[in-house]
């Protein structure tokens, strides 16, 4: 869970396919039935109540994608790495790597090149955060890992600026 403003915030998780068929594509059910089992979840959002229709997205995979897939096309955002929506930090990652890519092109204009740079620093400036994801993302779906995840969270402000920091760009200045 994200705030974002006036007191308002986004709601993400991750469910199978099967389970949204199973409860008809019915949001209200799947998080009264399947959310509402995690402890921490159904306390958070005892209150809450939906601003906005719910919008879902069909994931075919995480992590990186092909920067590069034909001649003279580049991918950005979630064409080009696919980061977990939990983070909240997809626009951000979609942003950054149209700035890479930009800079990348102001410098150069052979193609090869251009995509021999952008897989480069594409790769350093995701990898990590990609990475972390994808652990989480398995916790997620172990019952076990992913309680002990939830309740190392709710220690204080230091675990969760860690998770931060492990999934967003450190901004000195």
């Amino acid at each position: 869970m994200s705030f974002v403003e006036n007191n308002l915030a986004n709601f993400c998780f991750l469910i199978k396919a099967e389970a949204v068929k199973r409860f008809s594509s019915d949001a209200g059910q799947i998080i009264e039935n399947l959310v509402f089992q995690n402890e921490r979840a159904r306390e958070t959002l005892r209150d809450s109540a939906p601003v906005h229709d719910w919008l879902a997205v069909a994931v075919e995979g995480f992590g990186r994608k092909n920067l590069n897939p034909a001649k003279n096309l580049f991918a950005v955002g979630d064409a080009g790495a696919f980061i977990d929506p939990f983070t909240g930090s997809g626009m951000l990652m979609a942003l950054e790597s149209a700035e890479i890519l930009a800079r990348i092109i102001g410098e150069s204009s052979a193609a090869e090149q251009i995509a021999e740079r952008y897989a480069v620093e594409h790769a350093q400036k995701f990898q990590r955060r990609l990475f972390v994801c994808s652990i989480l993302r398995r916790a997620a779906f172990s019952p076990m890992f992913a309680g002990l995840f939830i309740n190392a969270l709710s220690f204080g402000r230091l675990p969760r600026k860690m998770l931060a920091q492990a999934t967003r760009p450190t901004f000195s200045g």
